[in-house]
Formats: structure tokens, C-alpha cells, sequence
């Protein structure tokens, strides 16, 4: 029998207020094109631009790409992005925008205004005509309005006409428009749509030919959320979201890949067309037109509390950094007063003025601003420190965020940031990670997690690992203040980075269950936690796939591999390469590879060889390999790798096409210098398997290396003798967490299992019969939901009976439940929180499972 204890007398703490929120990255077009309802791609005509402090290359397989001073490259295709996104779309010279009868040409001379580097300069014959195809098509609703305008400027007077037009050509409505002699200036109409068209392009047609310069336009829906220009169905997802905070811009997009790109916050405010556009390394360009202003406003229309993330000086540390010094580190630290300015200085100041004229002339709130994102190491300790004592100085009542754990530096830390991107299976076997944290010390943001790799990427099964991780983060709400989920968008078209926790494309849109999953937990807060206690039985998630074989540099001999006795050949390089020597093979290091930087903090991996091989289907359970090493020389095996199912993330693909070994979940055995060692190979730091052995490979000499699968684990054999009883961690079958508030009782319960559970409740007091149980979960652990089936994975409310101080719940497979109970008085509120002893903190987790 499955038994659940709530004590609610012994409160532990309050809830963290803010522990769920939100956050947004400009990333799969999610901003533009997007939440930013812009219909028309390039609108600035610059996407094409090779960003500055880059060039243009051609990579060996014949991508075209771009490659910054620091040799970390990525697609590019004319400013189309993606390979594949540029394959889907006909050639133009310009993206997104097309001619016929018409010749155009970019114009670096003839520009708006100083921000914008080119317009567009179109000679039109008579009839002519130029379209825009928006992001995989304009999108029309019958009966809705849209509102188009350009900043145009010609030498001599042009009457244009701009239709919304279908796919085959029907114009759904038109305008005329005639441009006159003189300057650039701004033309303005409304055009409605006639039919349901979400594949129609923006057409512009001179009946009578003539020249114009395009310095700037735009396509927008008249009915916005609030009526402040953001999507109306996204924004009522992210509000259905029950978060308290909302984090802003980034992630990596703060950062940028060079020091033209590093994001400042002085170019995402004032008028769009006078906002310099930005070149993200998720592969496009963004026009900022959802800036810190459009942040602000959306945190306050949510009724969210702000986080803002401000370039500390530094960019992507991983993909070559920049440190700002001397003026320059000064000149970002003012961009980071002028942001705080503008949002909370009184209008008749410099910045004041400039959000009263964006229309908001009462100051924003701003409750938590974050130094840097994900920078590290001696330079950002500096950094962090400059910046954390000039704006606490001048803005002390603002909670401030550090990337790392600069407290063990002795600098002041309020609020350190970690991330988590892993597999499913990970977030379970880590839900007590924060029991050991110092309760004296800082508080604890997640400010980055989710199952990205692995088996069930986007699943009901990844929604519950999170979850159990995040009962983990609740029951530790004392350290663990603040968490959200990355990325938050995602367009369908341009996926750069998968899973998101939102899915749309230019007219639909839908939460993947771990959305669900956050709205639930959200919603139901409470505002304390109290004592509670599992009793139930354990699992334990072992990977099963293909088994691999790698050396940490290059001369590993090995030969007879096997599965069962039967042998297997080499499937797949997965980094470097291995060349036939007699009777087995030899690694060897790819000549023809891009060389590899290593992750700072990492040591350098680029001579590692790995492989997987050719097991047959349900037979790599057994494994055996023979191999020769050289002194000094590191062998490693991966142990039934759940390769083949994997969800992978690279550059270029993703939903599994391409995959390698960094980002696979996988058991590790490695034996060098002399120690053997069993791990599961974790993204963010390994967990330990099994305790160190000793084991000496005699170069020269071949030595059998087996693993087999045990319970709960695999066993791991040298030449017969048995090294190793691998240990996979165990989560339990049933899980929960309990809060309360005046006369409610909130318990949540995770079925873990394959089969339906029935779980004891013991309450410390009396309750009503009836309660409200909200049940999230589906038919398969696997279920996903897509347009098609929105909801298919998503929460169902009951009334139910029977609620007493014992009683019995069912809980179906794979599931997560919210119990929402009434006690018959208050429960106790005012009386001392319950503060556990690092021993019975031990305990306590030992009971809870």
C-alpha cells in the first residue's frame, strides 16, 4: 500500500511567492513573427547582411554560413538561417521578398535614419509588383483588419497599390497609396480580409511602374492582447500559465556570439524603425520589435513580476568570448542604469520622457534584475562586482542575481542562477538535489531547466520527470525561490532549439504538457509548506540503445565486438573516427572535423574518439568488446545508450535525424590511469554509479572488457572478473507535496508507475467529504499534443467524496494530481514555521522517499 502523512501542524516554511514564472527568449521566432505579431519577415530589408564582426564562409559540405574572429560558425544561407528553412522557401536575393516585372537592390546610401543600414530600392515596370511571403505565408482571418505601413521615398510621384493577396492570386482587399516627391515619409492604411487565407503574402503593385525606396514597413492585426500590439492567443496561453515573474531577453540572445551583437538595452526602446536590428545566433535577424518597453508593458498587463537581464561585458562564453574593459565595461554598466532608469524614473527625466512617449508615462515595476546569463570565471567575478555595487548602490531595493556561485569568492550573492538541460530520467533521479544546499547562503533561481535529450522529449513522461524535480524545488522553497522553464516559444517553421513550452505557427497554437504540468503546480501554491511523508516503493530508470566505444585520445586497438555472442560492426562515428587494422580497428582523429573548443571549465575533448555499434534489436543487454591500450591512454564504454530513440538537438536538425553522444543520456564506464569508474554521463556534472576500482590495462596486451544488465543497473567485467555492480538511482513510485492556506490543503501526487495506484491519506485533522481533484496525465506516457490535439495531454477537474482524516485515492498511471481539500476549521497559520536540523532534514527525506 502506497501511504501518504500530512502534518500540517508542523509548517516548514513559507511558499516562495514568486517560485514559478516565465521566459522569454528570441529564439524560434518566437519574438518577431510571433508573441511581436509582425506578418512580414525582413521588414527592415537587412537580414541579409553579413553581421557585423563576422564573415561569410562556405563549409565543407557546402553550407553557406557565417563564422565570428573567434572560429564559432553557424548557417546562414543569405540570411535565410537554417538549412533547412532555406531550402523551403524559393531563392530570392532579398528574404522573404519577391519581384516580377520589377528589378530590386538593397541601398546602403538612401536609409531612413542612422540605426537602419540599407532600405530597399524597387524599379517597378508598369503592373509590376513585389511581395512579402511573412513567416510561411501572411495569415488572414475573414473579417479581421490588419495595419500596413512604409516609410517610402521616390524622386518622382508613384501610385502604388498594397493588396492583401492569396495564394493564387485573389486580392482579398486593396489600397491605394501615392507616394510623393521628397523625403522619406510614413504611409499608413488598414486592409481587411475577405477569406481565411493563412497562406496569403503582403503585394505591392505599381500600376504605372516607377521607383520607390522602402526605408521601413510592417504588417500588423489591428486586435491585439490588451490592445498592446502582443498576440492575442500566445499572451492568453502565457496568462493561463499561473506564473508570478517573467524573465527578459535571454539567455544567450544577452550575450551575443560577437561584440556587435552583445545585446544592449538602449536599442530595444523608442519607435521600431529607429531600433537597430539584431542578428541572434538562433539564425536570424530580429527587428527588437518586442523591446524592454513591450516587456514592461507585457510583465504589467500579466500582472507579472519583471526580471530583467542585462549584458554584464561579456558575450557567449562558449562560442568565443569578448570582455568588456576600462570605457567599455563602463559604457555597459550605464547601459545597464539607463534600463532601471527607464523603467522606474519619474516622467521629466531623460528616460522617463522617452517611456512616457512610448505611452506609458507612470513608472514600471522591476523587481529582479540578473547580472550576465550563464558567464563564468575570474572575468565575471570582476564584472559581477562592478555592476552589483553600483546598482544596489543606486537601487538597493532591487533583488539582484548572480550566474554563479560568486559567494564562495566572498563577493555578496542574493540569488545565484543555475541551469538544468538533461533527459527525463535525470530531473527524477535529482529531485533531492537542494536538501544539502546552505540555508544561510544565497537563494537558489532555476533560471534555465527542461528534458531536452533522451527518450519522451516533450512527453507526458518529460512533464513528470520535471515535476518530481520540482517537488523537489518545492519542498525546498526555503533555499529554491524562483524557477522557468527555457526556451518559452517556438514557431514550427523555424525551430532552432526543441522542446518549447509553447508551440504556434502563424495562426494556431498550443502548450506542450509540460505546460500544463507549470500551469497546475502554479496554480496551486499555498502558503506554506508543510511536513509530509511518502511510503512506497521504488523505480529506477535504466537506459537501454546501443553500445558504444571511445579512448580520450587517438590509438585504442580493439576487435571481436559483440552482443550475445554475436558480432556487431561499427555503426557510426560519433566524434573522430576509427580506421581497420588486421582483425580490428584502430581510433584515429578526423582530419576532415571542425575543430572543437572546449566548454569553459572543461577540459579539452577534441581527440576523443567515440563510436557506437550495429547491435541487433533487443539484444545489447550483453556486451563485449576486446581491446589494447596504450599507456596513459583512456578507455570508456557507453552502456546501453538509448541512442536510437533519443531526441537530438544540433545545429542543423533536430526530432532525431542526427544525434552524438553529448547530447544522449548514457551510463559510462571509463578506465584510465589506473581507475575504473561508472557514471551517468550528465550534461551539468556526472553522478557517480558505483564506487572507483582499481584497474590497470597492460599496454600491448588485449583485455576483454563485458557488461551485462542487472537489476536496477549493469554489471561491468575485466577479462571475467567482475569490477562493478552499477547502481541506476532509484525514484519513488509515488510522490508528493502538501501546503496550506487558511482552510485549504493542497497535496500533489506523481504516479510514476505503469499501472493505476491507490494511495492512503493520513491528514492531522478533520476535513470535508467532498474535495476537488485535478488530474493531469493520458493513455500512453509517450503522449505528446500537437494542433491537431491540443489538449490531448492536459489537466481534468472532478469533484469527488470521501475525503476524511484516512482516506483512499486512486491515482492513474503516469500521473500528476492536485488534491484540493477543505479542512473544517483554519488550519494552524501564525504558529512558528518548522525548521529542520541538517538530521532531520536527512530523515525526513529518507521517509519522503
Amino acid at each position: 500500500m502506497n501511504r501518504v502523512f500530512v502534518d500540517t501542524e508542523r509548517i516548514r516554511f513559507e511558499t516562495a511567492p514568486d517560485l514559478y514564472g516565465l521566459f522569454f527568449e528570441e529564439i524560434n521566432r518566437g519574438g518577431d513573427g510571433g508573441l511581436y505579431p509582425e506578418m512580414l519577415r525582413n521588414r527592415s530589408f537587412e537580414d541579409s547582411l553579413v553581421p557585423e564582426g563576422c564573415k561569410a564562409i562556405v563549409r565543407e559540405d557546402g553550407t553557406e554560413a557565417i563564422r565570428n574572429e573567434n572560429g564559432w560558425s553557424c548557417p546562414f544561407h543569405n540570411g535565410e538561417g537554417k538549412t533547412e528553412w532555406a531550402h523551403r522557401v524559393p531563392p530570392t536575393p532579398v528574404p522573404a521578398w519577391y519581384v516580377q516585372d520589377a528589378r530590386m537592390e538593397l541601398n546602403a546610401k538612401v536609409r531612413l535614419n542612422e540605426k537602419r543600414r540599407v532600405s530597399l530600392h524597387v524599379h517597378f515596370e508598369p503592373h509590376g509588383r513585389l511581395w512579402n511571403i511573412g513567416c510561411c505565408g501572411v495569415p488572414c482571418r475573414r473579417g479581421e483588419s490588419y495595419a500596413f505601413y512604409a516609410f517610402l521615398k521616390t524622386e518622382e510621384p508613384c501610385e502604388l497599390r498594397v493588396s492583401l493577396a492569396g495564394s493564387k492570386g485573389i486580392r482579398y482587399d486593396t489600397r491605394n497609396i501615392m507616394v510623393e516627391k521628397g523625403p522619406f515619409v510614413r504611409y499608413d492604411c488598414i486592409l481587411e480580409a475577405t477569406e481565411e487565407d493563412y497562406d496569403a503574402v503582403l503585394l505591392i503593385e505599381a500600376p504605372l511602374g516607377g521607383e520607390v525606396y522602402i526605408g521601413f514597413t510592417s504588417l500588423m492585426p489591428t486586435e491585439t492582447y490588451k490592445n498592446h500590439g502582443l498576440r492575442k492567443d500566445l499572451m492568453e496561453l502565457l496568462a493561463g500559465a499561473n506564473a508570478r515573474f517573467l524573465r527578459f531577453p535571454g539567455g544567450c540572445v544577452v550575450e551575443g556570439f560577437t561584440k556587435e551583437t552583445m545585446l544592449r538595452f538602449s536599442n530595444t526602446v523608442g519607435p521600431v524603425w529607429e531600433r537597430p536590428s539584431h542578428y541572434l545566433m538562433w539564425h536570424y535577424r530580429s527587428t527588437n520589435g518586442l523591446g524592454f518597453h513591450e516587456f514592461l508593458q507585457m510583465c504589467e498587463d500579466l500582472g507579472l513580476e519583471a526580471m530583467y537581464v542585462m549584458n554584464a561585458g561579456i558575450s557567449c562564453q562558449v562560442r568565443g568570448p569578448v570582455f568588456a574593459e576600462g570605457k567599455e565595461l563602463d559604457a555597459w554598466l550605464q547601459e545597464a542604469m539607463d534600463a532601471v532608469s527607464y523603467a522606474t524614473a519619474p516622467v521629466g527625466t531623460k528616460w522617463g520622457e522617452l517611456r512616457a512617449r512610448m505611452g506609458h508615462p507612470a513608472p514600471f515595476s522591476l523587481k529582479y534584475i540578473e547580472i550576465g546569463n550563464e558567464n563564468m570565471g575570474p572575468e565575471y567575478s570582476r564584472h559581477y562586482r562592478k555592476f552589483y555595487q553600483a546598482l544596489k548602490h543606486c537601487y538597493p531595493d532591487i533583488i539582484y542575481i548572480s550566474n554563479t556561485h560568486t559567494e564562495e569568492e566572498g563577493l555578496v550573492t542574493e540569488v545565484v542562477d543555475e541551469h538544468y538541460y538533461d533527459t527525463p530520467e535525470f530531473f527524477a533521479e535529482d529531485r533531492r538535489r537542494f536538501e544539502a544546499y546552505n540555508r544561510k547562503g544565497p537563494k537558489i533561481f532555476i533560471g534555465e531547466y527542461e528534458a531536452f535529450q533522451g527518450n519522451g522529449v516533450a512527453t507526458l513522461h518529460a512533464a513528470l520527470c520535471e515535476a518530481m524535480f520540482l517537488f523537489g524545488a518545492e519542498k525546498n522553497q526555503d533555499v529554491v525561490t524562483l524557477s522557468t522553464y527555457a526556451p518559452l516559444l517556438q514557431h514550427v517553421e523555424y525551430t532552432s532549439w526543441y522542446p518549447n513550452l509553447i508551440v504556434f505557427d502563424n495562426h494556431r497554437s498550443y502548450g506542450i504538457p509540460s505546460y500544463h504540468m507549470l500551469s497546475l503546480l502554479g496554480a496551486n501554491r499555498g502558503k506554506y509548506v508543510v511536513e509530509s511523508r511518502v511510503e512506497t516503493s521504488k523505480l529506477r530508470y535504466v537506459p537501454s540503445g546501443l553500445p558504444g566505444l571511445g579512448s580520450t585520445v587517438p590509438g585504442l586497438r580493439f576487435r571481436n565486438a559483440n552482443c550475445h555472442g554475436e558480432p556487431v560492426e561499427v555503426k557510426r562515428f560519433l566524434q573522430n573516427m576509427a580506421v581497420r587494422e588486421g582483425e580490428g580497428y584502430l581510433t584515429a582523429v578526423d582530419p576532415s572535423a571542425p575543430p572543437m573548443k572546449p566548454f569553459p571549465g572543461k577540459p579539452d575533448s577534441s581527440k576523443n574518439c567515440f563510436l557506437i555499434f550495429d547491435a541487433p534489436a533487443g539484444r545489447e543487454d550483453v556486451f563485449e568488446v576486446e581491446v589494447m591500450a596504450e599507456e596513459g591512454q583512456g578507455v570508456f564504454l557507453t552502456v546501453f545508450n538509448r541512442a536510437e530513440q533519443a531526441y537530438i538537438f544540433t545545429q542543423e536538425h533536430h526530432g532525431g535525424e542526427v544525434w552524438n553522444h553529448r547530447t544522449v543520456r548514457n551510463s559510462q564506464w571509463r578506465i584510465q590511469d589506473g581507475i575504473s569508474t561508472v557514471i551517468d554521463q550528465c550534461i551539468w556534472g556526472d553522478r557517480p554509479l558505483a564506487q572507483p576500482e582499481p584497474c590497470m590495462l597492460t599496454p600491448g596486451k588485449w583485455h576483454t572488457l563485458r557488461t551485462e544488465a542487472a537489476p536496477g543497473g549493469f554489471l561491468a567485467f575485466v577479462d571475467g572478473r567482475l569490477l562493478h555492480h552499477a547502481q541506476q538511482t532509484a525514484v519513488p513510485l509515488i510522490d508528493s507535496v502538501a501546503a496550506i492556506e487558511e482552510k485549504m490543503i493542497y497535496i500533489k501526487l506523481l504516479n510514476m508507475g505503469d499501472e493505476r495506484e491507490t494511495v492512503e491519506i493520513t491528514l492531522d485533522c478533520m476535513v470535508e467529504d467532498t474535495y476537488e481533484k485535478i488530474v493531469l496525465t493520458a493513455d500512453n506516457p509517450m503522449a505528446v499534443n500537437a494542433f491537431e490535439t491540443p489538449e490531448r495531454v492536459s489537466p481534468v477537474t472532478m469533484d469527488c467524496n470521501g475525503a476524511a482524516k484516512v482516506f483512499c485515492c486512486d491515482l492513474p498511471a503516469h500521473s500528476l494530481s492536485v488534491l484540493r481539500l477543505s479542512a473544517k476549521q483554519n488550519v494552524r497559520e501564525n504558529g512558528m514555521p518548522f525548521v529542520m536540523t541538517a538530521n532531520q532534514r536527512n530523515t525526513y527525506g529518507r521517509l519522503s522517499g
